[in-house]
């Protein structure tokens, strides 16, 4: 008998620039995806919770905690919620969300998430990474892929 399970992996590209200088970094990591989204996406297959075109909000911000399964929110949010934009990915089973998130003022930005609503709503998935240091008039790029395979 072949096991058909789904299984979820989600990566975070970041790429931060900076007007008259350029990228200043482009990383891309392997991220956390909380237990509440889970949850949410199994309300969603049922039809219990929002549409599924509602995960597409990207939040950033200065908090250092660890990015854990048990996550509910970021640690220490700044700003309000970017709506990315949504397509599919590399192929077919990836899902991807894009949102460039502009600063204006000096920032030391080290974590990132994904929500289901614009505020409120469930943490799908968050990632901590080292400091970008952002100063006014900076942006970060967020692509992030959720493989299902």
């Amino acid at each position: 008998m072949m096991n058909e399970g789904l299984s979820l992996a989600g990566t975070l590209r970041v790429v931060h620039t900076r007007p008259c200088v350029g990228v200043l970094s482009d990383e891309t990591m392997a991220q956390t995806i909380a237990t509440v989204g889970k949850n949410w996406l199994q309300d969603v297959l049922q039809e219990v919770d929002a549409a599924a075109d509602a995960l597409k909000f990207h939040k950033s911000g200065i908090g250092v905690a660890v990015a854990a399964a048990g996550n509910t929110d970021l640690s220490t949010g700044i700003y309000s919620r970017v709506t990315g934009t949504q397509a599919e990915g590399a192929s077919a089973n990836i899902y991807q969300s894009v949102a460039t998130i502009a600063y204006t003022g000096t920032r030391s930005i080290t974590e990132w998430g994904i929500f289901t609503t614009s505020t409120g709503g469930s943490l799908f998935s968050r990632k901590t990474f080292a400091a970008k240091s952002v100063v006014n008039g900076d942006s970060i790029a967020f692509t992030w892929n959720l493989t299902l395979g």
